[in-house]
């Protein structure tokens, strides 16, 4: 089987792309090659890597192929096989010679092949579900990523064993990737760890009218259903399908979750069809528009939109006109070295556009917005995607565009329009002089466009010539002369410089006048990987539960806090210059991030957040920033930390530890349905069910694998070696009876 095939069979056990070329490289010890047609890509991912020559066996690892694909069978499927993959796995088991496969192996792909016949079997309701034999397969998996450093998420999705599904105290729940979902689990978390979303989804009434029950109220219910598990499963991940299954489009048809949509445009159908729920259950005289308020306030902005132009006759007119958006757009401008979120937000707003008059005459106009209200959630989509008319078609522009922790948006305000074009005449005017000195920096240290400066090469010049005076008989006065054109330019080079400095800290600064009524801090960040229409997507969601090191607290864990202080601490600071510090330095927590990536979840430094969001490495950039209104964003950190001190008060024991977190136990009340609170409850007590089941199993196989020692501890014993090559002679003979028989039948 090629490294292609064997890492579709792992994605579609759960694993992501990384981890599955990770687990192939470091622990398969490939032994059969399949040769079959390029599969498509494996349902869960659209990025995926050229099939590569098969690397060298892991001496270190016993395990196969074949074993990794039955014990794919306990993985929690059903695993979707490519057809071609499928037509080339079947004839590889109808003829052993031509796979080169032995037939102890072929008689393992027949099972592997039967299993697929049927569903696959459930091991949170059926956990003795598998045979002894696939539970010791399931043992070698495990001990092989054990050996090469797995981790539990990358065991659970390979392993049938619950004890590896089993969620962590205190950790969040991970969501699996059903075919191409990545960018929607990103969404679904981050709403999800916003409190004011969340509790009104898990607030939503169970017992509707009958007459307004339909689509939107089972689209609801689903929703609330799997923000309940993301509350309340002990397992590490819970699947999204039936919730996705429920999303119709604006048609009524259902959405075609495996097509990467336009982000934007599912976060606006998302939202709509959230606010139409709500909107069922609120009283008529509460209304004020289609949109629920809740939704309004929290992710719904206004603008004005004002359009400049000149009429056929010369004359010049403006009409304008008021707007609502769920995000606003960042374009990322290719040769642009230098872009950060506001020069971005600024070109947004400010444009010019073909424009049609009333009088049908076709011209251009200046396209300005003014910002009216901002929602408390605010989101801005980065645009990184232009079309190559060479290639004929769309690549990925992956320029750095950088965005701070905290921002300030009054200068977008309508309330501010003429200070701000003020400001922006004459940030115009200082960005020609910075482009002007930038390229007279350049003449000097790029001499036409040559990779050296001219002081470097009258430096070379002088030292040449200093060398060869004497036999070159080159007068004293002409490296004095070359000396005195260097001095020049060095003295020249260092005056623009300065002048460059001081004109970039004018534009950075021109709106620093401006006040801060308007301010957010960054919450959120959505990363895609890849190119345009295909890629994998993750969200970083800003994580208060990590603490910051106490006064008396050890040396090394403030060694630890150091790695992370470049991004974070800035944010504290400035919160505390801007009157939005927290309480005390005692205790206080850091504002460290998480990595939501489908199943896998773990705690990420800011400074790889960073790296990974801004752009000009590889192909990771930022899509979607989310920015939570200040007052917000301090209320939830507040929030968070009050639960974990709740919660240190009450985890005296580990008893205490195993019931539940103060988050789950403060959130649980929101819930209103009372029923999914038990059923949920109750699929708890089956998967622990199934892990105390699958521990006896372990127990009473372990037992079995003993009497194998037994043979391998007492033939030391047989002095006949002859004897001994008979009777495996014996063995031998009677494999190949077996081989005989399946092939006669």
């Amino acid at each position: 089987m090629s490294e292609q095939e064997m890492i579709n069979f792992l994605m579609a056990a759960g694993l992501s792309l990384e981890d599955a070329r990770d687990y192939y490289s470091n622990s398969v010890q490939p032994q059969v090659t399949i040769s079959a047609p390029n599969p498509s890509p494996p349902s869960g991912q659209t990025v995926a890597r050229p099939a590569a020559q098969t690397p060298a066996a892991n001496p270190g690892v016993g395990i196969d192929q074949r074993t990794l694909e039955a014990a794919l069978k306990g993985a929690g499927g059903p695993v979707e096989t490519d057809p071609e993959l499928q037509k080339a796995l079947n004839a590889s088991m109808m003829d052993a010679n031509t796979a080169n496969v032995s037939a102890e192996e072929l008689q393992l792909q027949k099972a592997i092949e039967e299993s697929r016949k049927t569903n696959f079997v459930d091991l949170t309701n059926n956990p003795g579900g598998l045979s002894q034999d696939e539970l010791q397969m399931q043992r070698v998996v495990e001990e092989s990523l054990m050996n090469v450093g797995g981790d539990t998420t990358t065991l659970a999705a390979i392993s049938n064993n619950p004890n590896f599904r089993k969620r962590e105290f205190g950790n969040a729940v991970g969501l699996r990737n059903v075919g191409n979902t990545c960018y929607v689990n990103s969404l679904l978390q981050t709403y999800f760890h916003i409190p004011e979303m969340r509790r009104a989804v898990l607030n939503y009434p169970h017992d509707i009218p009958i007459e307004k029950q339909g689509p939107t109220t089972e689209f609801m219910r689903e929703l609330q259903r799997l923000f309940a598990l993301l509350v309340m499963s002990k397992e590490k991940w819970v699947d999204p399908s039936p919730l996705l299954k429920k999303l119709l489009d604006k048609t009524g048809k259902p959405v075609n979750i495996g097509n990467q949509e336009d982000v934007s445009e599912f976060n606006e159908l998302f939202l709509m069809r959230v606010g139409e729920g709500i909107d069922l259950t609120t009283p008529v005289s509460l209304k004020s528009s289609s949109t629920s308020e809740t939704i309004k306030r929290l992710f719904m902005g206004t603008a004005t939109e004002v359009m400049r132009y000149q009429e056929e006759n010369g004359e010049f007119k403006e009409t304008s006109q008021e707007s609502v958006f769920a995000n606003l757009m960042l374009p990322v401008v290719e040769d642009e070295p230098e872009q950060d979120i506001y020069s971005s937000l600024d070109r947004f707003l400010t444009d010019e556009v073909e424009y049609t008059t009333d009088n049908k005459f076709v011209t251009t106009a200046k396209k300005t917005m003014w910002l009216n209200r901002l929602p408390s959630i605010l989101m801005f989509q980065q645009n990184r995607v232009k079309f190559d008319i060479k290639s004929k078609t769309y690549v990925k522009i992956n320029t750095p565009l950088t965005f701070e922790p905290q921002i300030s948006l009054d200068r977008f305000f309508s309330t501010h329009q003429k200070e701000t074009t003020d400001v922006r005449k004459h940030v115009a005017v200082w960005r020609e002089e910075l482009s002007e000195l930038e390229r007279q920096i350049r003449a000097i240290t790029k001499f036409n466009g040559r990779n050296h400066g001219i002081p470097d090469a009258l430096q070379s010049v002088i030292e040449y010539l200093s060398t060869k005076q004497t036999e070159a008989n080159v007068q004293e006065q002409t490296v004095k002369l070359l000396e005195g054109f260097l001095s020049q330019e060095k003295q020249k080079l260092e005056e623009l410089n300065v002048r460059y400095n001081d004109k970039k800290t004018t534009i950075n600064t021109a709106f620093d006048k401006f006040p801060k009524e308007h301010s957010y801090s960054l919450f959120a960040v959505w990363v895609h990987a890849g190119v345009p229409g295909s890629g994998h997507y993750w969200a970083y969601i800003r994580n208060f539960h990590r603490k910051i090191e106490k006064k008396g607290a050890e040396k090394k864990e403030t060694e630890k806090k150091e790695e992370d202080k470049t991004g974070d601490n800035k944010v504290e600071e400035k919160s505390k210059e801007e009157g939005n510090s927290s309480s005390n330095q005692q205790g206080r927590r850091e504002w460290g991030w998480k990595r939501f990536d489908d199943m896998r979840i773990t705690d990420e430094l800011n400074k790889v957040v960073m790296e990974q969001s801004t752009g000009g490495i590889g192909s990771s950039t930022a899509y979607f920033l989310i920015y939570l209104e200040n007052e917000l964003f301090e209320r939830l950190r507040r929030e968070v930390e009050q639960q974990m001190e709740e919660s240190e008060k009450s985890q005296a024991t580990e008893e205490k530890k195993e019931e539940m977190g103060e988050f789950e136990k403060h959130e649980r009340t929101f819930l209103s349905d009372e029923g999914l609170k038990k059923e949920i409850e109750e699929a708890n007590k089956k998967f622990v069910d199934s892990i105390e089941e699958s521990e006896k199993s372990q127990a009473t196989e372990e037992k079995k694998e003993e009497m194998g020692e037994f043979e391998k501890h007492e033939r030391t014993f047989l002095s006949d070696e002859g004897l001994k090559k008979e009777i495996e002679e014996a063995n031998k003979k009677f494999v190949d009876s077996i081989e005989e028989s399946e092939k006669s039948q």
